[in-house]
């Protein structure tokens, strides 16, 4: 984990093993659940290509009103 965006659930430089879901059902994810998903792919000048993976909470679902914290 590059960044505190996930403490205190996952600790900078911790490692996380992950199952990947290929077609999310109804029910297999929810609110609160932590998800690793892909952000983009990218070349290297060397020629090597990699993804880039993020690690996020869920914060709400299709039919969710999310409503903003006033305290920033």
């Amino acid at each position: 984990m590059p960044s505190e965006s996930m403490s205190p659930t996952i600790k900078i430089n911790s490692r996380v093993w992950y199952k990947r879901i290929l077609l999310p059902t109804n029910n297999s994810i929810g609110v609160g659940d932590a998800i690793v998903f892909l952000k983009g792919f990218y070349q290297h000048q060397l020629g090597d290509s990699e993804t880039e993976l993020l690690v996020k909470r869920v914060v709400g679902m299709p039919v969710s009103t999310i409503l903003r914290n006033s305290l920033h």
